[in-house]
């Protein structure tokens, strides 16, 4: 499944998708700091990193694809769930996979 919301460096552009990409994640989301998410189980998570907003949390994933979730595009339930497991550290990837909450392009 393709569904990139940032790319790191260079700026892409997906024509097929109509979807155009931000060239670094620090000009897209004003300099935030992601922290390091690391699966509680012990067992390596498809999560790397995330950072939390008001009505959003934003999540970096192990291809270093960077996703927008927020209460607009995935429900204010599911970006709520998505919050409590990154905190927590446990089932945040698994919950994304299984869930495929909306995110924002």
């Amino acid at each position: 499944m393709h569904r990139p919301y940032y790319k790191t460096q260079e700026l892409i552009f997906n024509r097929k998708a109509g979807v155009e990409f931000v060239s670094k994640i620090e000009d897209t989301v004003n300099h935030i700091e992601m922290k390091p998410y690391k699966s509680s189980s012990g067992k390596s998570s498809g999560v790397t990193a995330y950072h939390l907003g008001s009505d959003y949390i934003i999540v970096q994933f192990n291809s270093k694809e960077i996703y927008k979730y927020s209460y607009k595009t995935a429900t204010k339930k599911a970006v709520d769930v998505m919050k409590k497991l990154a905190l927590s550290s446990a089932g945040l990837s698994t919950y994304i996979s299984q869930n495929d909450p909306g995110y924002e392009r």
